[in-house]
């Protein structure tokens, strides 16, 4: 948000043309975004068969036979409300809040969505989420399943 709105007053000031910023913005995300690939380097076993990434706890609930779709399930694990680190999936990830709310930052635009609310993010979209309290719980549908998050068979 604070870089939206340096962009802004740069642009206004006519240092940067609009076009310019956003190749900017860009590539910056290009460079802070892990790739799908590397997904698997934000999240960190834990002692209860589940992963964690930020102040999130992971369970995967469903994967199905086809590997068509994953269902996860995270909830706020710790007191410091960590977002999970700015990454992008292959395919598309639909996020249901179950109780409290997140932040959701797409590209650089941000949201608060709380529930019963749910966010799309699009196929490839830079993005990151994070939990606003400690009551807060989500489900995370994929499409197709991470890679890097273990299936509830192993």
């Amino acid at each position: 948000m604070l870089a939206e709105a340096i962009g802004r007053r740069i642009i206004a000031s006519g240092l940067l043309s609009e076009e310019k910023f956003e190749d900017l913005r860009r590539e910056a995300l290009r460079d802070v975004t892990t790739s799908a690939s590397d997904v698997a380097s934000l999240i960190h076993p834990t002692k209860h068969n589940t992963v964690s990434a930020g102040s999130w706890d992971i369970k995967e609930l469903v994967r199905d036979a086809e590997r068509d779709f994953q269902i996860l399930l995270a909830w706020t694990k710790d007191p410091h409300l960590r977002p999970m680190s700015l990454h992008r999936h292959q395919g598309f990830e639909f996020l249901i809040v179950l109780s409290g709310a997140i932040l959701v930052t797409v590209d650089a635009n941000s949201r608060v969505v709380k529930a019963p609310d749910c966010k799309f993010i699009s196929q490839g979209a830079a993005h990151s989420v994070t939990p606003l309290d400690r009551s807060t719980m989500m489900l995370a549908v994929l499409s197709p399943p991470e890679e890097g998050i273990p299936s509830s068979e192993e």
